[in-house]
Protein backbone atom coordinates (compact mmCIF):
# COMPACT_ATOMS: atom_id res chain seq x y z
CA UNK A 1 0.00 0.00 0.00
CA UNK A 2 0.73 3.21 -0.58
CA UNK A 3 0.73 6.35 2.20
CA UNK A 4 0.26 10.18 1.51
CA UNK A 5 1.57 13.41 3.18
CA UNK A 6 -0.16 16.56 1.73
CA UNK A 7 1.46 19.25 2.31
CA UNK A 8 0.62 23.08 0.67
CA UNK A 9 0.72 26.68 1.93
CA UNK A 10 -2.67 27.19 4.44
CA UNK A 11 -5.38 25.03 4.65
CA UNK A 12 -5.24 23.53 1.48
CA UNK A 13 -4.41 20.37 1.57
CA UNK A 14 -6.38 19.88 4.60
CA UNK A 15 -9.30 21.24 2.35
CA UNK A 16 -8.51 19.01 -1.08
CA UNK A 17 -8.32 15.74 2.20
CA UNK A 18 -11.88 16.58 2.98
CA UNK A 19 -13.07 16.52 -0.22
CA UNK A 20 -11.44 13.49 -1.11
CA UNK A 21 -12.90 11.99 2.83
CA UNK A 22 -16.80 13.57 1.43
CA UNK A 23 -16.55 11.44 -1.79
CA UNK A 24 -15.12 8.22 -0.52
CA UNK A 25 -14.94 7.86 3.20
CA UNK A 26 -12.15 7.43 5.78
CA UNK A 27 -8.67 6.94 4.89
CA UNK A 28 -5.79 5.72 6.97
CA UNK A 29 -1.86 6.30 5.99
CA UNK A 30 -2.36 10.11 5.28
CA UNK A 31 -0.61 13.09 7.14
CA UNK A 32 -1.87 16.72 6.33
CA UNK A 33 0.54 19.41 6.64
CA UNK A 34 0.41 23.14 6.14
CA UNK A 35 2.73 25.97 5.44
CA UNK A 36 1.22 28.90 7.58
CA UNK A 37 2.24 32.43 7.86
CA UNK A 38 4.78 32.32 10.39
CA UNK A 39 6.31 29.17 10.05
CA UNK A 40 10.15 28.42 9.00
CA UNK A 41 10.80 26.52 5.99
CA UNK A 42 13.45 24.01 8.00
CA UNK A 43 10.53 23.82 10.44
CA UNK A 44 8.25 22.74 7.85
CA UNK A 45 11.26 20.82 6.81
CA UNK A 46 11.42 18.57 9.76
CA UNK A 47 7.52 18.51 10.02
CA UNK A 48 7.82 16.34 6.54
CA UNK A 49 10.49 14.34 7.42
CA UNK A 50 8.35 13.70 11.46
CA UNK A 51 5.63 12.33 9.21
CA UNK A 52 7.82 10.39 6.57
CA UNK A 53 9.34 8.36 9.52
CA UNK A 54 6.01 7.79 10.80
CA UNK A 55 4.40 6.63 8.08
CA UNK A 56 7.18 4.27 6.39
CA UNK A 57 7.22 1.46 8.39
CA UNK A 58 3.64 0.52 7.48
CA UNK A 59 3.69 1.25 3.47
CA UNK A 60 5.27 -0.23 -0.05
CA UNK A 61 6.19 4.05 -0.37
CA UNK A 62 5.08 7.18 0.13
CA UNK A 63 3.62 10.36 -2.13
CA UNK A 64 4.44 13.54 -1.44
CA UNK A 65 1.81 16.03 -2.74
CA UNK A 66 2.56 19.08 -2.69
CA UNK A 67 1.09 22.45 -4.37
CA UNK A 68 3.29 24.36 -6.22
CA UNK A 69 6.07 23.71 -7.92
CA UNK A 70 9.63 25.37 -7.05
CA UNK A 71 7.80 27.64 -3.74
CA UNK A 72 8.45 26.11 -0.12
CA UNK A 73 6.21 23.18 0.42
CA UNK A 74 8.05 21.56 -2.63
CA UNK A 75 11.37 22.96 -1.49
CA UNK A 76 11.07 21.28 2.18
CA UNK A 77 9.65 18.13 0.78
CA UNK A 78 12.74 17.84 -1.90
CA UNK A 79 14.58 18.11 0.73
CA UNK A 80 13.18 15.57 3.34
CA UNK A 81 12.93 13.02 1.06
CA UNK A 82 16.21 13.62 -1.10
CA UNK A 83 17.70 10.20 0.81
CA UNK A 84 14.45 8.58 1.17
CA UNK A 85 14.36 5.66 -2.05
CA UNK A 86 10.46 5.46 -1.43
CA UNK A 87 9.34 8.74 -1.49
CA UNK A 88 8.38 10.13 -4.66
CA UNK A 89 7.02 14.25 -3.97
CA UNK A 90 4.42 15.30 -6.51
CA UNK A 91 3.67 18.82 -7.19
CA UNK A 92 0.83 20.60 -8.46
CA UNK A 93 -1.81 19.10 -6.29
CA UNK A 94 -5.74 18.73 -7.34
CA UNK A 95 -8.48 17.03 -6.36
CA UNK A 96 -8.46 14.35 -9.39
CA UNK A 97 -4.90 13.33 -8.52
CA UNK A 98 -5.61 12.87 -5.10
CA UNK A 99 -8.66 11.28 -4.99
CA UNK A 100 -7.74 8.83 -7.80
CA UNK A 101 -4.52 7.39 -6.41
CA UNK A 102 -5.93 7.10 -3.27
CA UNK A 103 -8.56 4.67 -4.26
CA UNK A 104 -6.27 2.70 -6.09
CA UNK A 105 -3.52 2.50 -3.39
CA UNK A 106 -3.52 -0.66 -2.28
CA UNK A 107 -3.11 -2.51 -5.32
CA UNK A 108 -0.15 0.04 -6.77
CA UNK A 109 3.45 0.17 -6.61
CA UNK A 110 5.06 3.59 -5.79
CA UNK A 111 6.04 3.95 -9.67
CA UNK A 112 2.46 2.86 -10.51
CA UNK A 113 1.20 5.35 -7.86
CA UNK A 114 3.31 8.51 -9.34
CA UNK A 115 2.19 7.53 -12.56
CA UNK A 116 -1.58 7.47 -11.72
CA UNK A 117 -1.13 10.54 -10.09
CA UNK A 118 0.46 12.28 -12.90
CA UNK A 119 -2.21 11.32 -15.33
CA UNK A 120 -4.96 11.75 -13.43
CA UNK A 121 -3.84 15.18 -12.22
CA UNK A 122 -3.78 16.17 -15.64
CA UNK A 123 -7.16 13.87 -16.89
CA UNK A 124 -9.31 16.15 -14.60
CA UNK A 125 -8.57 19.66 -15.98
CA UNK A 126 -11.14 20.59 -18.78
CA UNK A 127 -11.93 23.64 -20.20
CA UNK A 128 -15.89 23.96 -21.19
CA UNK A 129 -16.17 25.78 -23.93
CA UNK A 130 -13.39 23.12 -25.39
CA UNK A 131 -15.86 20.28 -23.92
CA UNK A 132 -19.22 22.06 -25.86
CA UNK A 133 -17.98 23.44 -28.98
CA UNK A 134 -16.64 19.85 -30.51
Amino acid sequence: MINFIIVSHGEMANGVFNAVRLISGQHAGVEIISLKENDSIDGLQTRIETAIKKLEQSCDGILVFVDLFGASPFNAAARASAKQERVEVISGLNLPMLLETILQRETLTLSEAKKLALESGQYGIKILSDLIST
